[in-house]
């Protein structure tokens, strides 16, 4: 394993965690390559927007969704951060579509979507177009509802916490879902929207198979009855069923990973970390290299507790014992050693079962 840089090695750290938790995926030694991955998918997400990948797009369509799109009940469409995510714009824009994305301060920074309007105006022709609502700026709702009963597509990612003015995963407007082997908060404004501009939600999914895009269009949700809260916590928790089967077959193409962690619930796992019996300083003590990923930040020398989600500091005397380069007879001679020594960091290792 290579980090590039010392502030990689947070983030890597949280994707493991997530990996180990929501996955259930214990392979710990894969963890990098699929870290990497991972971010190699949203680089490639990027390009495919700014190189015209659209063209080769395989669309699966088996409820005529996109037929909505020239009726004046044009669909809400929710995403997610997966395949090569940006598809959804590019075909709408490649098709000459005015549509709206909700998005936020940091992602309106972004200055490579400043101009790609004009690019697919040019390559396709046309006059498609797109601005993105702040739905960090308060008021911002009104504006959204305003463009939906216009007739606009609108579109919105899912997979964050984000929203109207801020939200944060404590805000008691989130939903909690059960997702993978977690719980996570998730957003449900955009089914509420629905209900109240009567436009149909429809769950988009980009996906990659053999290296080809596809974009996948769900059934539309409509909310028929007079209970919108109802219609929401069931909509979004229908479409987060339908994003868990697809993130079980394709791991690697969920570009959220280092990230779902800041939107859920994390008290679920504690209860994997059970408390130990007691121990007795013995060389039979090992390093517990499923729990804890070790990693180097700011030149200190650091292991992160997957479960727990905190970084615990090494002295870095002590750090070859957790090193990835250490092979695991020098792991049990340095574990040893420090025992023999009577090292009072060897009691701190224990309790946090950092050695079992």
């Amino acid at each position: 394993m290579a980090l590039q840089n010392e502030s990689e090695s947070l983030l890597y750290a949280s994707t493991s965690a997530n990996l180990f938790n929501f996955l259930g995926d214990t392979n710990v030694e894969e963890h990098y390559r699929l870290y990497k991955e991972v971010i190699e998918m949203a680089y490639r997400a990027h390009q495919d927007l700014l190189s015209f990948e659209v063209d080769n797009l395989v669309i699966v369509d088996p409820h005529n969704v996109l037929s909505m799109l020239k009726t004046d009940k044009a669909p809400i469409f929710v995403t997610l951060h997966t395949g090569s995510f940006n598809m959804l714009i590019a075909y709408l824009l490649k098709n000459g579509f005015i549509f709206y994305a909700l998005s936020d301060t940091e992602s309106l920074e972004i200055t490579d979507y400043h101009n790609v309007t004009h690019q697919y105006n040019q390559r396709y022709n046309n006059n498609g177009d797109f601005a993105k609502i702040n739905i960090e700026v308060p008021g911002s709702i009104f504006r959204v509802i305003k463009k939906i009963k216009e007739g606009f597509p609108t579109m919105a990612f899912l997979d964050g916490n984000k929203g109207i003015g801020g939200q944060v995963k404590s805000n008691e407007n989130l939903l909690n879902i059960d997702f993978l082997k977690g719980k996570v908060r998730v957003r449900k404004g955009l089914a509420t929207l629905s209900c109240l501009t009567h436009r149909p939600l429809v769950f988009a999914l980009s996906y990659l198979k053999g290296n080809r895009s596809f974009l996948e269009f769900y059934h539309p949700f409509e909310c028929k009855g007079s209970d919108a809260e109802a219609f929401a916590n069931e909509t979004i928790q229908t479409i987060f069923k339908y994003f868990e089967t697809h993130v079980k077959q394709f791991p690697s193409q969920w570009c959220n990973w280092p990230y779902v962690h800041n939107w859920s619930d994390l008290s679920v796992f504690y209860s994997k970390s059970t408390p130990l019996e007691t121990l007795v300083k013995s060389s039979s003590l090992h390093f517990n290299e499923k729990r804890f990923c070790p990693i180097k930040y700011n030149g200190g020398y650091f292991l992160f507790d997957r479960i727990r989600y905190k970084v615990i500091p090494v002295d870095p005397n002590l750090a070859p014992i957790f090193s990835h380069k250490t092979t695991p007879q020098q792991r049990r001679e340095l574990i040893q050693q420090v025992i023999k020594e009577n090292n009072p960091a060897i009691k701190d290792f224990i309790q946090s079962e950092v050695l079992i």
